[in-house]
């Protein structure tokens, strides 16, 4: 234990009680320490230390609680890093050939605001030339990976806890493992980023990808509560076994309906 809050009452562990003097101080300078949260004011006070590490970690998480990003997010982080921006260019390069990149130019309106032009780069069959198309008129997963890949990218470089809801939703199944390997790939994922997401498509649910403590179903019942739990909850569940066929078959729960 590093600390445990129970109303108004702050217990700190034996290891950490240098943090228990530190804390201290927000009571004996009259400070309503009711309304003060332990971690974040501590951590701002300690340079170094466990809580300064959590601090640190927890103050990296991107929940995104829809599946798809605000644009501005993405032309933000391209435009800022060059090698962030090469290396999205080459993971839509991978999943779509005809996809030569992504085009973003900056301009002012009338008002003197700055606006973006982001277009698909193609090539031209009639003379080998690069022709633009408007990324409104790109597929639905073309929009999508604009929309979180940079995201992703940036997630990966430095770290921290990244949720998505519906990453499955418009990508295909290989992109799709293709994201979630990248976070399994500790040559891509130098620093221990995380990513956790929700997704219908039961692609992944398998042995051969995902371990059983990573795999986790939500159960609505009737009043529509929901229950969470993993899979590793399932004691007798051998590591060869086929788990898309027992969940699909409601052997798991977490269904939408039973026949």
């Amino acid at each position: 234990m590093i600390f445990e809050r129970i109303k108004n009452k702050v217990d700190f562990g034996k290891a950490y009680e240098k943090y228990k003097k530190t804390w201290k101080l927000f009571g004996d300078n009259n400070l309503n320490t009711n309304k003060l949260l332990i971690l974040s004011n501590v951590a701002i006070k300690e340079e170094k230390g466990i809580l300064r590490d959590i601090y640190n970690y927890i103050s990296k998480f991107n929940f995104r609680i829809d599946s798809v990003f605000q644009q501005q997010i993405s032309i933000d982080l391209l435009s800022q890093n060059n090698l962030l921006y090469k290396r999205f260019q080459k993971i839509i390069n991978e999943f779509d050939p005809c996809l030569l990149g992504i085009k973003i130019d900056e301009f002012n309106d009338d008002s003197g605001n700055k606006t973006y032009n982001i277009s698909g780069v193609h090539r031209n069959i009639d003379n080998n030339s690069h022709t633009l198309i408007p990324l409104q008129g790109e597929s639905d997963g073309t929009y999508k990976i604009f929309n979180i890949m940079p995201t992703i990218l940036a997630n990966l470089e430095i770290g921290g806890l990244l949720c998505i809801d519906g990453l499955d939703v418009k990508l295909h199944p290989l992109l799709f493992k293709k994201i979630v390997n990248m976070y399994k790939d500790k040559n891509i994922n130098k620093n221990s980023a995380q990513l956790i997401y929700t997704a219908h498509s039961t692609f992944l649910f398998n042995s051969n990808d995902l371990r059983r403590d990573q795999l986790y179903l939500v159960e609505k019942n009737s009043f529509g509560k929901s229950r969470l739990y993993s899979l590793s909850e399932f004691r007798n569940l051998r590591v060869d076994a086929d788990y898309e066929k027992k969940y699909l078959t409601g052997q798991f729960g977490a269904i939408p309906y039973e026949d």
